[in-house]
C-alpha cells in the first residue's frame, strides 16, 4: 500500500499516465495467454463493437477481430515480421517477441491513448489485473516459435511422444474432448468443418498457442500450466500434422461420378437436446460395387457421408459426417464391411454396412446418433432443408469412390427433422 501511495504521489506530481503494475508473483502469464486469444471472453466484458482505432484501414478485417491482441500481432507473437507479414491477417504491425519494454511501459500502452501508439483497453473493459496478466504472458510466456516450427509449416518434434502426450492417462488427455481423430470437436460449421488436424495443418502457431494455454470459455487445459514443456507440445503438433484428418472428404458441391441406387431413406432428427441427434441412411438395391471398392475402413481408408442441400438449383454442402479407419469396422470379407460402436466415438457413427453385390443388390447403411454428430442448421424457423429443389447424399471414401441418392420430395421437412425416400 505505502508502495502504491509513493507511485500515485509521483503520477500525480509528473502529471504522467502511469498505472500501477502488480509484482510479477501476481499476475498469471496462463491466463496472459488467454488473453491474448480473445479478451473478453474470458473477463467477462461486453464484445467490442467497430474496429480497434489502431486497426490499419487497409487491414482485411473488421469488427471484435480488430481488438484481439493475436490479429495485429499473430499467433507466433512477431507481428509483420512473422507469419502475419503477408496473407488475409497482414498489418503491417510489429510483434512483442523481444520487445525491450518494461514492464510499466507495456502496461501504459496496452491501457492507455496517452502514450504513443496507446491502445487504450482500459476504455473496452480490460482491468489492472487484465493488464497485468498480459504483461506477464509477453514477458514470460511467449516464445521464438522458429525453434518448433519450420518455415514449410512443419513442427519440430516427436510424433511419438506427441501421441502419448496426446492421449495421456495421466493428465486431461485430449482424447477425451477432441476423440481419437481429433474430429469430435468442429470448431467452424458442419459444412466446412476445423478440426485440430485441420489446425495442425493450416495455423500451427495458433495450434502451439492453444495447446500450451488452452481455448478461451472453455475447460480446455494448458499443457505448460500442467507441467508440460514447450517440447512436449511441439511434440503433440508433430503428431496431429502427420496423424490426424486435416479435411473433409465431402467436396462443395454433390459429386457426378456416383453409384446410383434404386431405393434410398433418409432420416435426420436435431432436437433441442444434442444427445438425441440422429441421422439414418439407408441405400439399397444399388449399381454393382466390388469388394474392393470399400477399401480397407478398419485401417486405411477414411469415409465421409455429405449432405448436400439445393436453392434455386444452387447446390451447396450443408454437412460433412467423416469418419477415419478405426477398429469398430469388421471385415465381413468378400461380403463387405459392418461397423458397430454404442458410444458413437467417432462423428457419432454407430452402425454401418457396406455390401457388395451385382446390380440390385449391393446396400450401404449409415446410422449416427448423439452429442458427436455434427449436423447442420435449420434454413428456417420451420424447415429443415431449403430442397430447392432436392436435397442429396453421399457416402464417399477416399478412393474416389461414391454412393449417392438424390431426395426430390419430403416425407417431413421441419425445423427438428428431415424424412424423405427415393423413389
Amino acid at each position: 500500500m505505502i508502495r502504491f501511495l509513493r507511485h500515485a504521489f509521483l503520477c500525480l506530481a509528473l502529471l504522467s499516465t502511469t498505472v500501477f503494475v502488480p509484482s510479477p508473483a501476481a499476475a498469471d502469464a496462463i491466463r496472459g495467454g488467454l488473453l491474448w486469444d480473445q479478451w473478453w471472453v474470458v473477463n467477462g466484458a461486453p464484445v467490442p463493437t467497430g474496429d480497434h482505432p489502431l486497426y490499419p484501414p487497409a487491414g482485411s478485417k473488421s469488427g471484435n477481430a480488430t481488438f484481439r491482441c493475436k490479429e495485429c500481432h499473430g499467433w507466433d507473437y512477431k507481428g509483420a515480421a512473422g507469419a502475419y507479414g503477408s496473407g488475409s491477417h497482414f498489418t503491417g504491425i510489429a510483434g512483442v517477441f523481444g520487445t525491450t519494454l518494461t514492464a510499466g511501459q507495456m502496461t501504459d500502452l496496452i491501457k492507455t491513448v496517452a502514450v504513443a501508439n496507446g491502445h487504450g483497453f482500459q476504455n473496452y473493459g480490460l482491468t489492472d489485473t487484465d493488464i497485468a496478466d498480459l504483461v506477464e504472458f509477453i514477458q514470460t510466456g511467449v516464445i521464438d516459435t522458429d525453434f518448433y516450427i519450420d518455415g514449410s509449416k512443419a513442427f519440430f518434434g516427436d510424433a511419438s511422444q506427441g501421441e502419448t502426450n496426446y492421449s495421456a492417462v495421466s493428465a486431461p488427455a485430449c482424447t477425451l474432448c477432441h476423440g481419437a481423430e481429433g474430429t469430435a470437436i468442429n470448431f467452424k460449421v458442419p459444412a466446412d468443418p476445423e478440426w485440430v488436424g485441420t489446425l495442425g495443418a493450416g495455423n500451427p502457431w495458433e495450434l502451439l498457442h492453444k495447446i500450451r494455454f488452452g481455448q478461451p470459455g472453455t475447460g480446455m487445459p494448458s499443457w505448460i500450466g500442467d507441467g508440460g514443456s514447450d517440447q512436449g507440445a511441439a511434440d503433440m503438433g508433430a503428431y496431429v500434422q502427420q496423424n490426424l484428418p486435416a479435411f473433409s472428404l465431402c467436396t462443395d458441391t454433390p459429386r457426378a461420378a456416383c453409384a446410383q441406387s434404386a431405393k434410398a431413406t433418409v432420416l435426420i432428427k436435431k432436437p433441442v437436446d444434442p444427445s438425441k441427434a440422429k441421422l439414418k441412411f439407408k441405400w439399397v438395391k444399388g449399381a454393382e460395387v466390388q469388394h474392393a471398392d470399400f477399401g480397407d475402413p478398419g485401417v486405411t481408408t477414411n469415409y465421409s457421408l455429405c449432405l448436400y442441400d439445393s436453392n434455386v438449383s444452387i447446390d451447396s454442402l450443408a454437412a460433412a459426417i467423416d469418419v477415419r479407419p478405426n477398429p469398430a469396422w469388421l471385415s465381413q470379407s468378400p461380403k463387405g464391411w459392418k461397423y458397430k460402436d454404442k458410444l458413437g466415438a467417432y462423428a457419432g457413427l454407430r452402425k454401418a454396412l457396406l455390401k457388395p453385390g451385382t446390380t440390385g443388390k449391393s446396400k450401404a447403411t449409415f446410422i449416427a446418433k448423439g452429442v458427436n454428430l455434427a449436423l447442420p442448421v435449420a434454413v428456417g424457423a420451420g424447415t429443415f432443408f431449403g430442397q430447392d429443389p432436392d436435397v442429396t447424399v453421399q457416402l464417399v471414401n477416399e478412393s474416389e469412390q461414391c454412393w449417392t441418392a438424390t431426395f426430390a420430395t419430403a416425407k417431413k421437412n421441419e425445423a427438428e427433422i428431415f424424412k424423405a425416400k427415393q423413389p
